[in-house]
């Protein structure tokens, strides 16, 4: 019996995983192997008898255990058996049933798509002129009659767009040695089902995406820019040619994998998203109107996780196009190749080798004496050694805070400073030297150490408001570092004076043997922008390991704290929150800024002028949100709230800020003298509303290393001081001068009330208590410790009396307030925007 010709196979059913289905697509043998569509026929039982009943299931059971178990880059998600019969002698009623041996569900049209791909494999076997199973078809010498062919295939398609590949190109075509795995092209009567269609909606995990990525060289998908993806697109196109898949119009949906083609793909942790509608070449026609470079490149990142061509192809691209020699286009040198070749700074760990799972140390606690110092750029070289280059020009570096989230700072590492052995001068030009010179320092990428910065600001403001700008200093490193943070090294200048007439001063910077390099003023001032990225650099991953470490907490907050942490949520669920609030903002938005709700249009004005000084940022988020001393930034806020919180009480309690507390004890590091420290506090005094209030109460810093809190409360004959402290014995006289301070201000405020009510009772002395329990454990959590004594003072609690306290914890839950807060205020004002506008649009 002759064979029959190739079938139209049937899709595959859904079926158990237990078995497999005997139930099967099936459709009519197609007469030719055309790549016209077949239409897609009813389920029909297939019969096996017994012992083939029982031969499929025993493949089934073997197809998962594949599937299952497969850790390869190429994720298996299928795995098909097909049967091929005939009932007649003429092949015309040949059929070609497949059955699901793994039980994936799929939909219609995704059983149309394996359809199709059957068919179009059995077309090339069966028809002879495919290179179909044959992996890369070697060139053949062009005749006239095959160019004369090829340039009638090209007629009925888009040149320009369709074949992205043809022009001049750094990527050499599929070569004799390349075998490309088999592109299946997809139906296309299928195609146009797309809009009609429901997509489905998958996730990509990052440990999926970093597998693929490192396997090109790539630490993240973002170095992917608009040229190299283009490049990938290319090179796959030739492959497609060298195949002969082409056939009349090409299209990119064609070539796109199915399930990018019918599911919305989203990034694990990221909040891009892609379809197939992405999948085409930058520059196309229609790739304008289907999202950005970011949705393309990770849709072609989508695509080579599922197919194998595409995998291929993406990694063939860039062993052929190493990323640290692919030339950028100028276009894009500024957004995201200025960090195309930074490299995820991450802790070492296991014996000193860098770990490729993501995983980093947990930043040093701090000693309790001492705040831990912000963190420092790289250890600069010598300065007879290569030059250090920044990623990108100075100007792109400095605007990074601006632009990129704190998940992709994450990614980057801190940039490189010139070595301290690093000479500075000042030369005078003319206007035309001037003006090159500003077009030159445009590109510079080199980084002035924090010393010579504040050096170099120094002698060019110098010359410039002193008229003698044709002398010239030289900075000689510094011997030893000085004590106090900021000062400027010590060294020798010689001045030799010149005329300055219609000459302008600048900065001349020379690394040993290396050209010498001049900056203006504004080049120095991004600088400083750039030293900001670097210590941002550094906290962001401090700030996401210690998130990370809680979301994987099994503790939940205990009950008594819920005014504290605003809703019963666990440990991890609000470290979730406060990732996810965090991750995709930048680290100069707002993350917390005080709106009267109930005000209307002037509620933002009003709560500026309230606590417009308490504004809380992002980055202030990130420095809370470490092994670190607490700044007053986040507490005040934290304040802010105790007090409105305290405000609705039947018994009032009147919250001081941080910076109140100071004006009567230390202010700027100088102790405030005891006359100034009355007149302050009658001042706060002036400022409270016009009621008896139970109880005063008020954080103390001790000397800038360590936070105490205090509570006042008044009462006739003996009235009560409470010191909280969470880390007894320490800074004996800082605590002795805050006790002072603190009595000292009871007395007067008594004192003040009894001034304005002739019949109050007189506090006849104050008895002070110190409570150091709990401790805080630790040499860095005594502000959170400090202000949850507050929050119990207020809501009549004892924070002593309360188990399961950790520091961390403490921490995790007044940030956590305050980004749930700052996000109903951002809400209220949004709405009230929104209302504003509506009404001034109905009166035009």
């Amino acid at each position: 019996m002759t064979r029959p010709s190739p079938a139209a196979p049937g899709a595959p059913p859904s079926s158990s995983t237990a078995t497999p289905s005997t139930r099967a697509r099936s459709t009519p043998a197609s007469p030719s192997p055309s790549l016209v569509g077949t239409e897609v026929k009813e389920v029909v039982p297939v019969s096996l008898g017994p012992s083939g009943t029982g031969l499929m299931q025993a493949i089934a059971s073997l197809a998962r255990q594949l599937i299952d178990g497969h850790r390869g880059p190429a994720k298996l998600t299928g795995f098909y058996a097909v049967l091929q019969t005939s009932t007649g002698v003429d092949g015309d009623s040949a059929k070609n049933i497949i059955i699901d041996c793994y039980g994936a569900g799929r939909s219609v049209e995704e059983k149309a798509m394996i359809m199709g791909e059957w068919r179009q494999r059995r077309a090339g076997i069966d028809g002879g002129g495919s290179s179909y199973g044959q992996g890369a078809r070697r060139k053949e010498p062009a005749t006239p009659s095959a160019l004369a062919d090829k340039h009638a295939e090209r007629s009925g398609s888009d040149d320009k767009n369709d074949q992205d590949g043809d022009a001049a190109s750094g990527s050499s075509v599929a070569g004799e040695d390349d075998a490309y795995p088999i592109m299946t092209m997809n139906d296309p009567n299928v195609v146009p089902l797309l809009s009609t269609i429901q997509m489905g909606s998958k996730t990509l995990k990052q440990a999926e995406l970093n597998l693929l990525l490192s396997m090109c060289g790539l630490r993240t998908y973002k170095q992917l820019t608009y040229n190299l993806v283009r490049g990938v697109f290319r090179l796959g196109f030739q492959a497609l040619k060298a195949q002969g898949v082409r056939k009349g119009s090409f299209s990119w949906a064609l070539a796109t994998p199915p399930e990018l083609l019918f599911n919305m793909w989203s990034l694990e942790g990221a909040t891009v998203k892609a379809d197939g509608g992405c999948f085409f070449a930058p520059g196309h026609t229609n790739a304008r109107h289907q999202g950005g470079i970011d949705k393309k490149r990770f849709a072609l990142c989508v695509a080579a996780h599922l197919c194998p061509f595409w995998s291929f192809t993406l990694h063939k691209y860039f062993i052929d196009n190493p990323i640290n020699k692919v030339a950028v286009s100028k276009r894009f040198r500024g957004a995201d190749d200025a960090f195309g070749k930074a490299t995820r700074k991450r802790g070492r760990q296991n014996g000193g080798f860098k770990l490729n799972n993501g995983n980093k140390d947990p930043p040093e606690d701090a000693d309790g004496d001492h705040p831990p110092k912000l963190p420092s750029p790289p250890k600069p070289p010598a300065a007879d050694g290569p030059l250090p280059l920044t990623t990108g020009t100075i100007i792109e570096l400095a605007r990074a805070t601006e632009v990129y989230p704190i998940s992709d700072l994450l990614l980057v590492d801190p940039s490189p400073v010139l070595p301290t052995s690093t000479c500075i001068s000042i030369v005078t030009l003319t206007a035309d030297e001037f003006e090159r010179m500003q077009r030159a320092e445009a590109e510079l990428r080199v980084l002035l150490p924090r010393n010579l910065l504040k050096e170099a600001f120094r002698i060019l403001g110098t010359a410039g408001s002193s008229g003698s700008a044709g002398c010239s200093v030289d900075v000689d490193p510094p011997q030893a570092p000085s004590a106090s943070a900021g000062d400027a090294p010590s060294g020798s200048s010689t001045a030799a004076g010149g005329s300055a007439v219609g000459r302008q001063p600048a900065l001349c910077i020379t690394v040993g043997k290396h050209a010498p390099m001049m900056c203006s003023t504004p080049t120095l001032v991004t600088m400083s922008g750039v030293h900001y990225l670097n210590q941002q650099l550094v906290l962001c991953p401090a700030f996401e390991s210690w998130v990370k470490e809680l979301t994987e907490s099994t503790a939940k907050f205990p009950w008594e704290l819920e005014f504290l942490v605003g809703s019963t949520l666990s440990v991890a669920a609000a470290a979730d929150y406060v990732w996810a609030s965090c991750s995709e903002r930048r680290v100069g938005d707002l993350a917390w800024r005080y709106f009267l709700v109930g005000a209307g249009s002037i509620g933002d004005v009003v709560g500026s002028r309230l606590y417009g000084g308490c504004t809380v940022a992002f980055y202030d988020v990130v420095y809370g949100g470490q092994r670190k001393y607490m700044t007053n930034g986040v507490l005040d806020a934290a304040l802010v709230e105790m007090r409105l919180h305290s405000a609705v009480r039947m018994h009032p309690s009147f919250v001081l800020m941080t910076g109140q507390s100071a004006s009567f004890t230390v202010c700027n590091g100088q102790v405030v003298g005891e006359a100034v420290a009355i007149d302050r506090i009658k001042e706060i005094y002036d400022a409270m509303p016009n009621a008896r209030y139970q109880r005063f109460v008020m954080l103390l810093n001790l000397g800038q290393h360590h936070w105490i809190s205090a509570e006042v409360v008044p009462g006739a004959p003996v009235g009560k001081i409470n010191v909280f402290d969470s880390l007894a014995g320490g800074y004996p006289k800082e605590k002795d001068l805050a006790v002072s301070r603190v009595k000292l201000f009871a007395r007067e405020v008594d004192r003040l009330w009894r001034m304005g009510n002739s019949g109050a009772p007189v506090v006849e002395r104050w008895d002070v208590s110190f409570i150091n329990s709990p401790s805080q454990g630790d040499g860095y959590n005594c502000g959170p410790f400090a202000l949850a004594h507050l929050w119990c003072a207020v809501n009549g609690h004892v924070l002593g009396e309360i188990s399961g306290l950790v520091g961390d914890h403490l921490r995790l839950a007044i940030l956590l307030t305050l980004l749930q807060c700052g996000k109903r205020y951002d809400d209220a004002r949004q709405r009230e925007l929104a209302l504003a506008g509506n009404g001034a649009g109905a009166k035009i």
